[in-house]
């Protein structure tokens, strides 16, 4: 079509929406860079289950807009992972060699590559997959962010440890302003690195914990205080 010259202006906007489906990844590769993110550093745990789920948030782009991927994940050992996506559960292996990771999903085989890109604030991953298809796809990790939804962002006053872990990093200081999506401080827990941001725009009232330190579920880490 393109090499026919019959590509012309009315007919994209005819198509656009063909076009655009073409462009999108599939659920399953969806699910897998996901998983690549979330197990970029370590494999899941070999040797013991966890009788814990946790929510993840991903927000995916290929280069046409971003959507958001909501999950539960429960690591089983041996390597597999039990994933929920709406009233659909899948079982999945992760496996690592070198830089790779070798997921098994669905009876399929992916080889996916995660590479952390780290802004000022935020960190986006850029994640290469190989596999039924082969694509690539731009993640932010959003679970542990205020949904966008206006009143609960103008309502938060704190930030606070969603789980027990060890704050390992923290990216502001009393005083400093912040814009909503930012990355704020990041909890090691259950050998991941979890990044908190900010629910809303405001400026760091106050610090309630500091790095190296164990924190618990529901543990107020930062105060804010509205903007000037």
């Amino acid at each position: 079509m393109f090499r026919a010259g019959e590509a012309l202006i009315p007919f994209l906007a005819e198509q656009a929406d063909a076009v655009r489906q073409s462009l999108q990844a599939t659920s399953d590769a969806r699910t897998v860079a996901a998983l690549a993110v979330l197990y970029a550093k370590q494999a899941p745990a070999i040797a013991m289950p966890s009788p814990f789920t946790w929510p993840v948030r991903m927000g995916v782009g290929m280069g046409m807009g971003t959507d958001t991927l909501s999950l539960n994940l429960q690591e089983l050992g041996q390597g597999q992972v039990r994933i929920q996506t709406g009233d659909a559960t899948h079982e999945a292996r992760v496996t690592r060699s070198a830089e790779m990771l070798h997921i098994d999903l669905n009876d399929q085989r992916w080889h996916a590559h995660a590479l952390a890109c780290r802004g000022a604030h935020t960190v986006q991953w850029h994640v290469q997959l190989h596999g039924p298809e082969t694509c690539e796809l731009w993640l932010t990790d959003q679970s542990h962010s205020a949904p966008n939804t206006g009143a609960s962002a103008q309502a938060a006053q704190s930030l606070r440890a969603p789980f027990n872990g060890k704050l390992i990093a923290l990216h502001v200081q009393e005083g400093q302003s912040v814009q909503q999506g930012d990355a704020v401080l990041v909890i090691e827990s259950m050998k991941l690195e979890h990044i908190l941001c900010a629910p809303r725009d405001a400026v760091v009232h106050s610090l309630s914990a500091s790095v190296g330190q164990q924190v618990g579920p529901g543990q107020v880490l930062v105060q804010w205080k509205d903007a000037a």
